[in-house]
């Protein structure tokens, strides 16, 4: 018998505070070596934390320290849909391992990465 390949389709439940957690871990580290600034769009409340901005329905500007017209325009607006394909896109990719509400910086940066670019740029 020959090897076989298939694709599995799963459901995976990821709550706000899952989002949050997940957007805390990249803002704090994960993806500090090409991001240099993280803007909310639609304002937010007082007190409230800029990683959790995106799980309520808002939108982060994340911006690069590097700016080309054709590739990277330097500015990307995140939002809760972009970043649940960039986490689809981790899982097709890499798994879900031991799950998705604790994950450290290297999978909060892939996450985002797939989010906003659709792929890995920046390792």
């Amino acid at each position: 018998m020959g090897d076989k390949s298939f694709r599995v389709c799963v459901s995976l439940h990821i709550s706000d505070g899952g989002v949050d957690s997940i957007m805390s871990t990249a803002l704090e580290g994960g993806i500090t070596y090409w991001c240099n600034g993280a803007l909310p769009l639609d304002g937010y409340l007082s007190g409230e934390m800029v990683s959790d901005v995106i799980s309520r329905g808002g939108r982060l500007l994340l911006t690069t320290p590097e700016e080309d017209e054709e590739e990277n325009p330097g500015e990307y607006t995140l939002t809760l849909d972009k970043f649940l394909k960039g986490v689809a896109a981790y899982v097709e990719q890499f798994g879900v391992g031991d799950g998705l509400e604790l994950v450290d910086g290297d999978a909060a940066d892939y996450i985002i990465q797939y989010a906003l670019f659709g792929k890995l740029v920046y390792c």
